[in-house]
């Protein structure tokens, strides 16, 4: 081969050697560059779904706790050519609110959720994040805050009320009755009250009533004959209050009789002596309250 021409020849392999060299480079610094950005991209997944912050909001209660929070966002409506009639209701929980309490547990009990996130069963946190939500708590609560930051003493005293105040209403056996009542006398409001008359009614077919006198639930004098011969033991009366108590009243009677079932509606009396016929009964009755009037 011509000498010029294979000098030349080689020159071109040199300089195309050279850029292929060159653009190899380049392309193993990109794909280098690109596996660092991978790793650094793993790198931060790994410590984003590791971070302390996210683990805890996929734990059940916390989810439990948000899940009720969102309850109470308004849904989305579509664009319509009228607007619609529909609104969000809120849930009514007072119907179920009284047994539900009595269940509670701690700690609370676990919602159920899809691998995915959604919810297969609420939790005991369900109702408390949208019970937040409601007006009269929120209300409430806000009601509970100062203008300025208590002292160290009015933060023991607040403290002191209300661990005081749940003592003493645990040491209690009211109705949800029972409990308004009391409220209500404790703010100087209308209570029930019991003005109407009993309604007596005979429990033994040899007793006849001859009068029950009493204006109103508080007292009243029954008076019975006897036809027959009437045992120990027997009953004799039942009273129906005129007006229903929120708890059980006190029943206090006279007399060899006791008082037996008293509920909030009415009790009955019995004898502890034998009766003859032709006797002549008298029951002196007194009835007090039990629910703070």
């Amino acid at each position: 081969m011509d000498e010029k021409l294979s000098a030349m020849l080689t020159g071109l392999i040199g300089v195309t050697a050279v850029n292929v060299i060159r653009r190899d480079d380049d392309n193993n610094n990109r794909i280098r560059n690109q596996q660092d950005d991978l790793d650094s991209l793993s790198r931060r997944f790994r410590d984003f779904s590791s971070n302390g912050h996210i683990l805890r909001q996929f734990m059940p209660t916390v989810a439990d706790l948000l899940a009720g929070t969102a309850l109470a966002r308004s849904s989305e409506q579509a664009a319509t050519l009228l607007p619609t009639l529909s609104t969000i209701s809120r849930p009514d929980l007072v119907s179920s609110m009284a047994s539900a309490v009595k269940a509670f547990s701690w700690p609370p009990t676990e919602g159920e959720y899809t691998s995915n996130g959604y919810i297969t069963k609420a939790g005991e946190l369900t109702s408390l994040g949208l019970v937040l939500t409601y007006e009269e708590v929120r209300a409430f609560l806000h009601g509970l805050v100062l203008s300025t930051s208590p002292s160290t003493e009015a933060k023991g005293q607040a403290y002191g009320a209300a661990s005081g105040l749940m003592r003493a209403i645990i040491e209690q056996s009211y109705t949800l009755d029972g409990w308004q009542a009391t409220w209500r006398r404790l703010f100087g409001g209308t209570t029930t009250k019991h003005s109407a008359a009993p309604t007596i009614t005979s429990l033994n077919p040899l007793v006849t009533i001859v009068t029950g006198a009493g204006a109103n639930d508080g007292a009243l004098n029954i008076k019975m004959t006897v036809s027959g011969a009437v045992d120990a033991g027997a009953q004799l009366v039942k009273v129906t209050f005129g007006t229903k108590y929120a708890n059980p009243p006190a029943v206090v009677v006279g007399g060899p009789h006791d008082v037996a079932s008293v509920t909030v509606s009415d009790f009955t009396i019995s004898t502890r002596v034998a009766y003859a016929a032709n006797d002549v009964v008298q029951v002196q009755i007194v009835v007090g309250s039990c629910d703070g009037v």
